[in-house]
């Protein structure tokens, strides 16, 4: 059973590197607004000069045709304002690295058996949620998302805060010199007006439009129940069965 569980672990691992080559999506459903919906992508930005966080002047320049970075709006309306928000995300530490998980709609979220999620803290900050590797593999394939606590940096050298603030920019400005962040950290899950110089350098994030595929197609299409048997995921339909690339199993 062991052997099988780690069998199956590692298979879905490669099922998600082959997925994220592909789409560089995670397939999660975010509401950001009463009639739009977007997925995460799979990672942060990253650069190879020094660290993975940037200008906020260079994140037009740097941006691909099908994806963009969500508004202080729509941060506020993904943390405040649909369905259960407060609920549907938590402080936590995947693989060692402390940062925020947040979980896709409520319709659309079911919590990997064995694994758990705790939206209430209790002030214990990061220590709440732990995933090891194998672990968040099964929680992304659901459709959690996890934003890292990388800090900021005010030349793009030295990295102030990190592994305690999470700082990502938005795409509204303030005025000309300076725009809106959101922030996360040990003392509150979701700073909603902050705002500082555009030469500050924080995470960037990017979303695109919600493509439904493989399973939350299949959800998209009908009513569904998705659930976890023999350490698989699977959708039932309409009295039939689908796995998690939206194949019909029975």
């Amino acid at each position: 059973m062991m052997l099988q569980e780690r069998n199956f672990k590692h298979l879905l691992l490669v099922a998600l590197f082959v997925g994220a080559a592909g789409s560089m999506a995670a397939q999660g459903c975010f509401s950001i607004g009463e009639t739009t919906k977007v997925q995460f992508s799979q990672a942060n930005w990253t650069r190879a000069e020094t660290q993975d966080l940037f200008q906020w002047t260079d994140i037009q320049s740097r941006l691909t045709s099908d994806e963009r970075v969500l508004s202080r709006e729509e941060w506020a309306y993904l943390f405040m304002s649909r369905t259960d928000a407060y609920r549907m995300y938590a402080r936590a530490t995947v693989d060692g690295k402390k940062g925020l998980v947040l979980l896709p709609d409520k319709e659309t979220w079911v919590k990997p058996e064995g694994l758990h999620f705790e939206y209430n803290d209790g002030d214990l900050g990061y220590a709440t949620n732990k995933y090891s590797t194998d672990d968040w593999a099964l929680m992304e394939a659901a459709g959690a998302v996890f934003l890292p606590a990388a800090g900021y940096s005010m030349d793009g050298v030295a990295v102030e805060q990190a592994s305690e603030y999470g700082t990502y920019w938005t795409s509204s400005p303030l005025n000309e010199d300076e725009s809106y962040y959101i922030q996360f950290d040990l003392g509150y899950l979701f700073y909603e007006n902050m705002y500082n110089v555009n030469t500050v350098y924080r995470s960037v994030r990017t979303v695109k439009a919600w493509e439904p595929q493989g399973i939350e197609e299949a959800n998209a299409k009908a009513k569904a129940v998705k659930f976890f048997r023999d350490g698989q995921l699977f959708i039932e339909r309409d009295g039939k069965l689908f796995n998690l690339t939206g194949t019909q199993v029975r």
